[in-house]
């Protein structure tokens, strides 16, 4: 795992980017608060995203999906 000072990855953050994908190796950065890795992330699977919508109704279908609670 390679280590590189805050100012080094400053730098180059491109480079240091492809070759961690290149690679699939972390890379460590170290800053004056503490470590931060930079590593590859893999996701699991493709989601699609689900449309918003309205559901339009008719008046008696509105009339009648308001009383639904009122005939049980």
């Amino acid at each position: 795992m390679k280590a590189l000072t805050f100012e080094e990855a400053k730098a180059t953050l491109g480079t240091i980017a492809r070759d961690v994908l290149r690679s699939k190796a972390p890379v460590i950065v170290r800053t004056s608060n503490g470590f931060i890795q930079i590593a590859p992330y893999e996701r699991s699977e493709e989601r699609t995203i689900q449309r918003t919508g309205r559901l339009n109704l008719l008046p008696r279908e509105l009339e009648l999906h308001n009383t639904f609670g009122d005939s049980l």
